[in-house]
């Protein structure tokens, strides 16, 4: 008896995982991420002028979406037998923008900052600036508990400087900035100031095409959707406004001009009955919507009517619009002051409309909706035709793909084409788990027991002429798919191996020669070894970036932290040394030594000490000079002043240097992205071809029942659960087959002819028909009428050991009118 380790068996299903929630593991790239430019260089308001956007492949058995998937601008590919869509897929393009939404002063005469004017400075509850706030603090989000978009009034911020760091992402264009205040008297008195018009929403330095929403394709035997949602929620499902939309690709709604200022005002507004009943300016001109994305819905499966119009009405692919259609005036501050606080427009008044034509000017480009259904055939070959389109376009980051890289060790591949493989995988998985579950009941005599394909396999009809349409390993996965092609009047078990091309088509003399477990066991001890490099690696992520730069670079660097220090040392020099200022001092003095160790240890090459040194001085002053930022305004010292703008200039320094030297060394380390990536996609090819060897498997088995006349169905059924074990990855080890090496009967006599009448067949010479494939069918009492052996017309006799177990009474050959075996890719 041959025992036969199974840790290969892992193999056949270890790739198959893929969900959103992370639920299981993590295969193929799930995201490829992409640097984009939304802002020419020629913009200064407060918004970032770049994005990182991301792609999404998602290709598996089953895709829950059970959390919101946010592409920021782009394209979302889903390939699955099922899709259990509870949450939304969005590709509409987040800005972000800083909480700053004035300028800072220009230094022209006659000129203020918006900070400055008594209306703005009391911030804590100010009836002027509510108005204001309202305008710009406001986004549209995604609520989970409602499973709708809501607006939600963002918190105004507790202390105002021309510098505040907090951002916030927003799905809509940019906005204008309001511009400093005009401080003209045209009375010569303080309260003859008059209020300043906004300025137009900064479309001339956007770049359309990037803000573009992305487009979502579905490929899905079936679509379920909100099976997670609330039974409430669940009865209004199709009707409008009720949830959604679940496939989100509507234009962006354009910027909004800013407001139009209240007067100028000197000391505080009630002072001034004239300037408190005085309204504001008009605002600025809003600007033009985004366009939108498509949906793109692809089934292999007939939906009904209803299912196809809740799809629908789950769907928005609108065009942007403008955010107002016509300008607006600020009210008085006695008018702001009358109101409780409210949405934005609800402090203005609409005063001049815009124009038919000039709304459909502002209008951007519609999407569209769109929903089919396909063949298999049909479906795949658009699947891989859109994949190969973007394995074409690799333009992605780069730097955050070796990042991911080493966060996640079974990535295994930079092209998305790949994750087409893990849904082949789990479909052939899921199809050879059921088969060997079964085989105990098939062969004790069980007909009713059924196989299925995935949804969006079923109707694939595996043609010869199909087959070939397919290269690689897609090719060879579609191979193994179509052996279990149902064959009229056959059980699950015969038809597999009148597929495979009978039982005894292929039968080696030791079954581990064909399964190669111990290379096996020595890949997965690579595999281990590899994800184990991949976590060191991680660990020493950032102690790798500064390894790879130069001595001129390293003494750059440390010549910059030098710099900060000093500037540290700058602003302790000229602080008051009382107790007001003690802990600024103390804060100094601790980030200083921080740096200074990081200093040493850099010049030294010692980067485990250099790391965290410089991370905790970085952090030090960057919480110094957020202090700083806050203070500053109210701060007469101008020493103080000029060594917090020099601490601060020094650290943008410090980053623009430390950008570069980062880029410099994710360039050097690309080779070793490469390698890492074509070391694990090499592994998992090799992982893939096991899973081939499936049939070979079960055909061991049952060849060792049929040698095991007294021993009923036991021993399968004991090596069945080895199998299953390692189907599941209930056991990494798995177990050992006990097999009986098939009787190899022409290594003892010379072959009999088929024709011969009766007997205990052993070694046979079988003769294929001349003008039709033909198959040689058996009797066996335990068996049944079973595919032994498949041949094509005119194949030349060949010598076959039937090891003596069939008597030549129970078996036949029979004529076909077509070869049932599944063409070899090419």
């Amino acid at each position: 008896m041959v025992k036969v380790a199974l840790p290969f068996c892992a193999a056949i299903a270890m790739v198959a995982c893929y969900s959103v929630q992370q639920a299981r593991c993590a295969d193929a790239w799930r995201k490829f991420p992409r640097q984009v430019q939304l802002l020419d260089e020629s913009y200064s308001g407060n918004y970032l002028n770049n994005l990182t956007r991301y792609d999404y492949y998602i290709i598996q058995d089953q895709v829950h979406v059970d959390n919101i998937i946010e592409t920021n601008g782009g394209n979302i590919l889903i390939v699955a037998n099922d899709l259990f869509l509870n949450a939304p897929l969005d590709t509409r393009v987040h800005f972000r923008a800083s909480q700053n939404y004035w300028k800072k002063a220009s230094g022209s005469p006659n000129t203020a900052s918006f900070l400055t004017s008594g209306y703005y400075t009391d911030v804590n509850g100010s009836p002027g600036m509510r108005p204001f706030d309202a305008w710009y603090y406001h986004r549209l989000v995604y609520d989970p508990s409602s499973k709708k978009y809501a607006l939600q009034q963002l918190p105004s911020p507790s202390v105002r400087t021309d510098n505040l760091s907090e951002a916030f992402e927003y799905l809509e264009l940019p906005s204008a900035q309001i511009p400093p205040l005009s401080t003209i008297e045209y009375g010569h008195a303080y309260d003859t100031t008059r209020a300043s018009d906004g300025v137009d929403a900064p479309d001339q330095h956007l770049i359309f095409e990037n803000a573009r929403s992305g487009d979502i394709i579905i490929f899905a035997g079936h679509i379920h959707i909100c099976e997670t949602c609330d039974a409430s929620i669940k009865q209004t499902l199709g009707q409008p406004g009720a949830v959604g939309p679940f496939l989100e690709v509507s234009g962006l709604q354009g910027g909004l001009g800013s407001p139009g200022t209240l007067p100028y005002a000197i000391g505080y507004p009630s002072r001034s009955q004239t300037l408190n009943v005085a309204r504001g300016g008009l605002s600025g001109r809003p600007g033009k919507g985004g366009d939108a994305g498509t949906i793109t819905i692809h089934l292999t499966g007939m939906p009904t009517a209803d299912e196809t119009k809740i799809l629908k009405m789950l769907s928005d692919y609108g065009a942007g619009e403008p955010a107002l259609p016509s300008r607006m005036r600020t009210l008085s501050f006695n008018e702001a002051s009358a109101l409780q606080p409210a949405h934005y427009v609800q402090y203005f008044l609409p005063e001049e409309d815009l124009s038919p034509q000039e709304l459909a000017r502002l209008t951007g480009k519609a999407g569209t909706f769109q929903l089919d259904t396909l063949s298999s055939n049909q479906a795949l070959s658009m699947v891989v035709g859109e994949l190969q389109a973007a394995d074409a376009i690799p333009n992605y980051s780069l730097k955050l793909m070796l990042q991911t890289t080493r966060r996640d060790p079974s990535l295994f591949s930079t092209l998305p084409s790949d994750g087409l493989l893990v849904l082949l995988s789990d479909e052939l998985s899921n199809l050879q788990s059921k088969l060997i579950g079964s085989l105990p009941d098939l062969l004790s005599g069980a007909d009713r027991v059924q196989i299925d394909r995935g949804p969006l396999f079923s109707s694939l009809d595996c043609s010869n002429e199909m087959l070939a349409t397919f290269a690689g390993l897609v090719a060879d996965y579609l191979h193994s798919v179509c052996q279990f092609a149902p064959v009229t009047n056959m059980t699950v078990l015969k038809s597999y191996f009148f597929r495979l091309g009978g039982l005894l088509s292929v039968v080696p003399l030791d079954v581990n020669v064909d399964l190669r477990h111990r290379e096996t066991v020595d890949e997965l001890s690579g595999i281990s070894q590899l994800i184990a490099d991949s976590v060191d690696e991680q660990m020493q992520e950032n102690a790798m970036v500064f390894q790879y730069i130069s001595a001129e670079k390293r003494a750059k660097l440390g010549n910059i932290i030098k710099e900060l220090e000093k500037r540290l040392q700058d602003i302790k020099n000229v602080v008051r040394k009382d107790d007001e200022w003690l802990d600024v001092v103390t804060n100094i003095a601790e980030t200083g030594q921080h740096l200074v160790r990081a200093v040493a240890a850099i010049e030294a090459e010692q980067w485990a000490v250099a790391i965290p040194e410089l991370r905790d001085g970085m952090t030090g002053l960057a919480s110094l000079l957020t202090y700083g930022y806050l203070i500053t305004p109210f701060v007469d010292d101008s020493g103080v002043k000029a060594a917090l703008a020099d601490a601060q200039q020094a650290l943008r320094d410090f980053d623009k240097e430390v950008s570069k030297i980062v880029e410099d060394s994710i360039s050097l380390q690309s080779n070793n992205l490469e390698k890492l990536v074509s070391s694990r996609r090499q592994q998992w090819i090799r992982r893939a071809q096991k899973s081939f060897e499936f049939g070979d498997l079960l055909r061991a088995i049952v060849l060792d029942y049929l040698q095991r006349p007294n021993e009923g169905i036991a021993a399968v059924k004991e090596n069945v659960g080895v199998v299953e074990r390692s189907l599941n990855r209930l056991d990494p080890a798995a177990g050992t087959l006990h097999i009986q090496p098939w009787r190899d009967a022409c290594l003892v006599q010379a072959p009999v002819d088929f024709s011969t009448p009766s007997g205990i067949m052993g070694c046979v010479s079988v003769h294929a028909l001349a003008q039709t494939p033909s198959a040689v069918m058996s009797n066996e009492d335990r068996l049944g009428r079973f595919p032994l052996l498949v041949l094509d017309a005119g194949r030349r006799a060949f010598a076959v050991s039937f090891g003596y177990v069939f008597d030549r009474r129970d078996v036949e050959q029979i004529p076909l009118r077509s070869n049932p075996i599944p063409a070899q890719p090419r």
